[in-house]
Parts: structure tokens; C-alpha cells; sequence
């Protein structure tokens, strides 16, 4: 379950960009303003459900590639124990809670990782956000 899935269904990621328009691009649109000058011109380009469980514990501290990027969690965090993505920034102990259907957003260039998840599966769904103005192969 591991890479950029949507890349490679065009039907797929054309849905799963149209259900971002009506949702969550015009909320990021309204938080970054300096950057958005409309939810129309956001594209959700690499698009991963990542797997972390005792083969794939983590994942270390990086950026992402992309103007914007997101994390949706897709399991109930009473699904594992452990995990969690957190923020260089503001410590590496402090995990923000995700329960499945919660998420975070931020400019490509923080730096984040995941907590090692001890047991159980918990699955994230991915995204590095472009513009579509700005980029030309989106």
C-alpha cells in the first residue's frame, strides 16, 4: 500500500480531487491565503496510503514535497498503540492526536515524521498539494 496510487489511476485521482474541492480545498485556501489565491487552482498530486506497523514501524523526520502537504489518519487510534505524527518544531515527544477521519496541513517544508507504532496497524493517506497555476504538470 505503499506509493503514489492515485498517479497511477487517473479516474481515482480525478474523484479524489474533486471530493477535496467541495472539502478541504477551500478551508486551506482560507488558511493560507498568501499562497492559495483560490481552492480551484489546488491539486492533490502524490497521493500515498502509508502502512506502519511492527515491519514498518516509522518513519524518521523529513520534508514533503509539494507547496502543501496533508495527513488524514484512516484508523481508529484504538487500532494500535503507539504512533503519531509530530512536528520538529514543537518536539519530537509531542505527537498530535489523529482518530480516524482527523488530519493536519501544512507547508511542504516542515519537518515531521511518525512515531513508531508498537502494535496493531495504523494506516495514513498522504498528499503533497501543488497549484495548478504554478506547476505545470498538475
Amino acid at each position: 500500500f505503499k506509493g503514489d496510487w492515485l498517479l497511477n489511476l487517473p479516474k481515482t485521482r480525478t474523484w479524489f480531487n474533486d471530493q477535496l474541492k467541495n472539502t478541504m480545498f477551500p478551508l486551506l485556501s482560507h488558511l493560507f491565503p498568501e499562497i492559495i489565491s483560490s481552492p480551484s487552482v489546488l491539486r492533490a498530486h502524490s497521493v500515498s496510503l502509508l502502512k506502519y506497523n511492527s515491519s514498518h514501524p516509522r518513519t524518521d523526520v523529513h520534508i514533503d514535497n509539494g507547496i502543501l502537504a496533508m495527513t488524514l489518519a484512516m484508523t481508529p487510534s484504538n487500532d494500535y498503540v503507539g504512533g503519531g505524527t509530530f512536528f520538529e518544531h514543537m518536539g519530537v515527544e509531542n505527537v498530535l492526536p489523529m482518530d480516524v477521519g482527523h488530519g493536519t496541513f501544512r507547508p511542504g517544508s516542515v519537518r515531521h515524521g511518525g512515531h513508531r507504532v508498537r502494535s496493531g496497524t495504523r494506516y495514513i493517506l498522504g498528499a503533497f498539494l501543488l497549484i495548478a497555476d504554478r506547476v505545470e504538470h498538475v
